[in-house]
C-alpha cells in the first residue's frame, strides 16, 4: 500500500498547495477543481547501511509543496533514538501525510518498533508494517501447541532485548 499527497500547483486555483492525500496512486495528479496536472509526493523511506538493528528513526515531516520561488521541502524533522543499544542503523523517512509533530512522533516510535522485528531490510517504496500474531485459544491441544511453538521460535529469533 502506497501513500502519498497529491498537490494543486496552479496559483490561482482555490485548491493551490492544499494536501490530497493518495492510495495507492499511480500516475499524474490532476486537480478536481482547476483540472490541472499537480504534484505527487510519495512516502519513501531508506537505511543508511545494511545492519537489521536499528538505533535510530528520523521522520521528515510538514512538506510544503514547491512554487515559483522554492521548490518542494520537508520543513521538520522529529527523531526517535534507542538508547540502550550501543549501535545500529539508522532509517530516514519521509512523510508528507504528517503535518503535526505529534504524529511524526508515533510514526517514528512505530517504524523503529517495526524495524526491530523485521528479518530482511525494507524496500525504498514500502516502509516497514508492524506485525502481530493472533492465537485463538479454540482449538484443540495439538493445534494450539503448535501456535505457541511458533511463537516462542518467532521470540528465540527476534533481537528485541528485555
Amino acid at each position: 500500500m502506497r501513500r502519498a499527497v497529491g498537490y494543486c500547483l496552479h496559483e490561482p486555483c482555490m485548491n493551490s498547495h492544499k494536501g490530497v492525500f493518495l492510495l495507492n496512486f499511480s500516475g499524474d495528479f490532476t486537480c478536481h477543481n482547476c483540472k490541472h496536472v499537480g504534484e505527487v509526493v510519495y512516502e519513501r523511506g531508506y537505511c543508511l547501511d545494511h545492519r537489521l538493528l536499528f538505533k535510530r528513526v528520523q521522520v521528515f515531516y510538514n512538506y510544503r509543496s514547491s512554487n515559483d520561488t522554492h521548490d518542494g521541502a520537508f520543513l521538520t524533522s522529529f527523531v526517535v533514538t534507542d538508547d540502550s543499544l550501543d549501535s545500529g542503523n539508522e532509517y530516514v523517512f519521509y512523510a508528507p501525510c504528517i503535518k503535526m509533530e505529534a504524529g511524526a512522533d508515533r510514526c517514528a516510535m512505530g517504524l523503529l518498533s517495526a524495524l526491530n522485528c523485521i528479518t530482511e531490510l525494507p524496500h525504498v517504496d514500502q516502509p516497514p508494517k508492524g506485525t502481530e500474531l493472533k492465537m485463538t485459544w479454540d482449538v484443540n491441544l495439538e493445534a494450539f501447541r503448535a501456535q505457541c511453538e511458533y511463537l516462542s521460535a518467532t521470540l528465540e529469533q527476534s533481537r528485541l532485548r528485555l
